[in-house]
């Protein structure tokens, strides 16, 4: 063991603790960088007495549950302490301003990461509340049989991002209740420990300026740091970076703030950011405030969604709920939140919808209009095919389903079905996955233009309803008389 002399070392966890927070931040075993840890700083002969006053590897147990101090795998992937004055900066050094749920959402955090943090969030009992380390594994799903692997390895990941920390340390207990064996770490948030809206309290500033701090504190304290050893030992490949930060005095490029998520914009723009302004506004691809005949088309296009789906979009985009607050209303957890939020995302952007926003309700009303006038002329002019042939299947107005499966089968327009009908009319009735409804639904289409679907009609007796559609049609008649 490095150490230092007895008249100069410290020896009690007093003043560990004084030293930390004078410091801000000290792994607990030495490394690269000369008196930068808690083990030089003590004498060799305090280690390993079991003397929970003069021993530090015991004081790290009470100085991880001290209200003013993190314990944790910070340091080039070992143990070390950082004050609560620092912890933010490091958190958004570590971080780069990503909460967890963001980091999974942007995909830069892996599927194993997520079944660890999501341990913390099972339920209402398990919120806040420190966990040990090997409950964690079981609940997560880590095991030799089956199981997913390299657990210590995710979770140090975890608390070299500052996302868990440990809170303390604790024995496990027989069936009498009589503790035995080592001493386990109980795992828990830095949000359990301080809140929220402390940790975060960095947020607002470049992770690049956090890191300046942190190498500016390890300057003035080991000036014979060297840079590299600074960044061994501290640095980070943190989420969205492309390696480890250089060093400040040879940084050139002046870093632009980045983008704001979609969650941080306001209402309706980042429902618009997030199906893509693209396709909202495809002159521009840049948002401009929704008139307000768009956003009744907004109104209405969210309206045709299932009730889930409405909820959903109303909780995460209009109210700027997590996924776990969204998903409390409804009673499911935040990955499901996920899955209908993308689900109905996807039928948003189905041009069936999307017209109502993107051109206004009015707007698509009329055009549909002026659609079905020209459509007559072209009828009464004789030039049907011409029209037919014209009309995308996108814009034909038929459900998200029949429009798919049309689509996926290779119909381009309406003039490409009349004429797979004039050809064969057993063809449309095996595209897949369009089944009588959608064929019926499309046959209806292709008659309020003139076109003869008697031999489709024959085929597949459509004239005949099946229990379910009578069923169907009945509960459709009932809820148009109750609205």
């Amino acid at each position: 063991m490095k150490g230092c002399e007895e008249a100069e070392a410290i020896h009690t966890v007093a003043e560990a603790a004084s030293y930390i927070h004078k410091i801000g931040f000290i792994p607990l075993f030495s490394n690269t960088i000369p008196g930068f840890s808690l083990e030089e700083h003590t004498a060799p002969s305090q280690w390993w007495s079991d003397d929970p006053e003069t021993d530090p590897w015991i004081w790290r147990q009470t100085l991880s549950s001290n209200p003013d101090i993190a314990y944790g795998k910070f340091f080039g992937r070992n143990a070390g302490f950082i004050s609560r004055d620092w912890f933010p900066v490091f958190a958004n050094y570590r971080r780069n301003g990503y909460d967890f749920d963001a980091l999974f959402e942007d995909e830069l955090a892996s599927y194993r990461s997520k079944k660890i943090m999501d341990v913390f969030e099972l339920d209402d009992e398990a919120v806040g509340r420190q966990i040990m380390s090997s409950e964690v594994k079981s609940l997560a799903g880590f095991s030799k049989d089956g199981g997913e692997k390299n657990f210590e390895g995710v979770i140090t990941d975890l608390q070299m991002q500052t996302y868990l920390i440990m809170g303390d340390f604790q024995q496990k207990k027989n069936r009498k209740g009589q503790p035995f064996g080592w001493h386990i770490a109980l795992m828990e948030t830095p949000e359990t420990k301080w809140g929220r809206e402390f940790v975060t309290s960095c947020y607002s500033e470049d992770p690049t300026m956090s890191w300046q701090k942190i190498t500016g504190k390890m300057k003035s304290g080991f000036q014979n740091a060297e840079d590299k050893a600074i960044i061994q030992m501290l640095g980070i490949k943190y989420p969205g970076a492309e390696s480890r930060p250089v060093k400040p005095e040879k940084e050139k490029k002046t870093h632009t703030p980045r983008s704001r998520r979609p969650q941080e914009l306001p209402w309706p723009e980042n429902l618009m950011t997030e199906i893509g302004l693209g396709k909202v506004f495809p002159e521009t691809g840049k948002y401009t405030a929704l008139t307000e005949d768009q956003m009744a088309g907004l109104t209405y296009a969210i309206g045709k969604l299932k009730e889930k789906e409405q909820t959903v979009i109303r909780l995460r985009y209009e109210q700027h709920r997590t996924l776990k607050a969204a998903g409390e209303p409804l009673g499911v957890s935040g990955n499901r939140v996920r899955q209908i939020a993308a689900l109905a995302m996807r039928k948003l952007t189905h041009s069936s919808r999307l017209c109502y926003f993107r051109d206004g309700y009015q707007g698509t009303l009329d055009k549909q209009e002026r659609l079905r006038e020209e459509t007559r002329q072209a009828l009464n002019s004789g030039d049907r095919k011409r029209i037919l042939e014209a009309i995308h299947i996108f814009d034909a107005h038929l459900s998200v389903r029949a429009t798919n499966c049309l689509v996926r089968a290779g119909y381009k327009s309406l003039g490409d079905v009349v004429k797979a009908i004039e050809e064969d009319p057993v063809s449309i009735t095996q595209v897949r996955n369009l089944g009588r409804q959608c064929l019926r639904e499309v046959v209806e289409k292709l008659e309020e233009y003139c076109v003869d679907c008697s031999e489709v009609r024959k085929i597949c007796d459509l004239s005949v309803e099946t229990p379910i559609e009578q069923l169907k049609r009945v509960a459709a008649e009932y809820d148009r008389k109750q609205s």
